[in-house]
């Protein structure tokens, strides 16, 4: 379907409108050591078209392209975690170069984790700056601010266009992409049992 939906965004970044339509899935292992890889399910994308796509389990990947980055710039994704028994869900999104395939081709990362909360990848762990936790069916703004020279990135959050708390401030890029030269690509995964994540839309600027 295709329903206006806007979002209220505290950050410097335009959000017109959310348009709903759907296709698509994705998310991340416990704490780096458990993941496993979701193969194929590429979603095309549209730059900064908002759309409606959803990353459920066993759907593998799925990948949006960005123009492409090499300086400092932003990124925000409109995310809904969905799980029908409203348990917590194991799903990431973050950034690549070129189509993701695994979650090692992530360079910087946000979890939806099993523990309810959302967790950022620093480096080798994940972590955050404040405990900050989930709900079921809420629509969260994500805020990535990347500095793609030093391979730093901060994050911030919102709930349902609420107050927006930092979650994580210059975390390094996960380590196996320590040295990344260019993202173009943002990823999906859900890695849970049950459950998606479902994207409303996203945006990018320098």
């Amino acid at each position: 379907m295709a329903v206006a939906h806007s979002v209220r965004m505290r950050f410097p970044i335009l959000f017109a409108a959310l348009l709903f339509a759907a296709c698509t899935t994705e998310a991340d292992g416990a704490t780096g050591a458990d993941e496993t890889d979701g193969a194929g399910g590429a979603a095309s994308a549209t730059d900064t078209a908002p759309f409606v796509a959803t990353t459920a389990t066993g759907a593998g990947w799925s990948n949006d392209a960005v123009p492409p980055q090499a300086g400092v710039f932003h990124i925000v994704f409109a995310l809904v975690p969905e799980e029908q028994s409203g348990a917590p869900i194991d799903a990431v999104v973050g950034l690549s170069s070129g189509p993701a395939k695994a979650f090692t081709d992530l360079g910087p990362i946000v979890r939806f984790s099993p523990a309810g909360t959302l967790d950022v990848r620093d480096g080798s762990t994940y972590a955050s700056d404040v405990p900050y936790a989930y709900k079921i069916g809420e629509t969260y703004q994500i805020r990535m601010d990347v500095d793609l020279k030093r391979h730093l990135y901060s994050v911030l959050v919102e709930e349902n266009g609420g107050p927006a708390t930092q979650l994580a401030r210059d975390y390094t890029f996960r380590t196996e992409q320590a040295t990344v030269a260019k993202l173009n690509n943002a990823a999906r995964f859900t890695d849970s049992a049950s459950g998606s994540l479902e994207q409303i839309a996203f945006d990018v600027a320098p």
